[in-house]
């Protein structure tokens, strides 16, 4: 009867680990997607990959800056951060092909131009019209381009 009570102290305990790991990425969600100037948003670095590379993500409205999360992540700090500065909008499209599966439903893909390149973030219309008059909105002295 002994032998049997460590195995279950065991799976308690990993069990509660699990629980735990589940709360807190429940938690960071949460807290990502209710702050003000955050919008869901999937994120493809390599433009020339065809169809596949995206990743689900948050962004969010920084100073002068747009932050971008992981959606699958137990990190608070954000994976990707670009200067508004440093952005001009390329060119916006509808999915095709197999990123209508790969983004979310009703999303547009929309091309930023980089100082080191190009990449793409899938998102909402609503937040796209955000997004574009953001980057238009930039103070003075800073010359943003919307194509």
């Amino acid at each position: 009867m002994g032998n049997l009570t460590v195995p279950v102290w065991v799976v308690a305990a990993v069990a509660a680990a699990l629980v735990a790991v589940v709360v807190v990425f429940t938690a960071r969600r949460l807290v990502l997607s209710r702050s003000r100037g955050s919008f869901d948003c999937s994120f493809r670095r390599r433009v020339d990959v065809g169809e596949g590379g995206w990743v689900s993500g948050v962004a969010s409205y920084g100073p002068g800056e747009l932050r971008w999360y992981r959606m699958f992540s137990l990190r608070l700090r954000p994976s990707h951060v670009w200067q508004r500065s440093d952005m001009s909008l390329k060119e916006f499209r509808a999915p095709q092909g197999g990123e209508v599966y790969a983004v979310l439903p009703g999303a547009v893909v929309v091309t930023c131009v980089l100082g080191s390149g190009e990449m793409q973030l899938a998102m909402s219309s609503e937040a796209y019209t955000g997004f574009a008059s953001w980057i238009e909105a930039a103070p003075p002295g800073q010359h943003a381009r919307v194509t």
